[in-house]
């Protein structure tokens, strides 16, 4: 196939943030295989590596995921980290060690993160508090949900276009066009 989705553990036990080496261990094989085939990479796992809410899960616990994934996600190219775990939308730029590394989505030398817990949950939608920082493209605290399309073109090239969608009124919300050329995704990871 053209794309890898790879889920990760992040919660087990139950409500505390984890990754163990021999997880990390597997991804990178799994994540090796998907570059080296030219495969866009998908990953995702419950809690956020990126995110604007308030509290330890977008400060303390989303550093500790940083710090075992993400250099991984860079080496292999992943397009996009999918997680939700916040009751909310949010849509970051390409994203590496805190700091935006492009400002669009062609040939992103890391992925970005959508956070997508907007699905629902008995204590309603996360309310953000904190000011939106740069990097946050778009965020709604409405209830929705994430379409994608990934396209591949007969050189190998990929697109991969996401919407949000309000699960209310049905109405687009967000949407992202991500490119990966085929001499960009199956590249030098040096």
């Amino acid at each position: 196939g053209n794309v890898m989705f790879l889920m990760l553990d992040s919660e087990t036990p139950y409500q505390l943030p984890r990754m163990d080496p021999e997880q990390v261990a597997w991804a990178e094989k799994q994540m090796k295989f998907a570059f080296d085939n030219n495969m866009m990479i998908f990953a995702g796992l419950h809690r956020p590596l990126y995110c604007s809410n308030h509290g330890a899960d977008c400060t303390i616990f989303a550093d500790f995921f940083r710090e075992r994934l993400e250099s991984l996600f860079v080496k292999y190219r992943v397009a996009v980290v999918h997680v939700g775990h916040m009751h909310d939308y949010e849509r970051t730029l390409p994203m590496l060690n805190g700091k935006a590394t492009a400002t669009n989505y062609t040939n992103p030398p890391s992925p970005f993160t959508m956070v997508n817990g907007a699905g629902g949950c008995v204590e309603g939608p996360s309310a953000f508090k904190a000011e939106k920082p740069d990097w946050s493209m778009f965020r709604s605290d409405d209830w929705g949900f994430v379409r994608m399309a990934l396209q591949t073109s007969a050189e190998g090239d990929k697109t991969l276009d996401t919407f949000f969608v309000n699960a209310n009124t049905n109405a687009v919300m967000d949407t992202v066009h991500l490119t990966q050329t085929k001499n960009v995704v199956g590249g030098d990871r040096n």
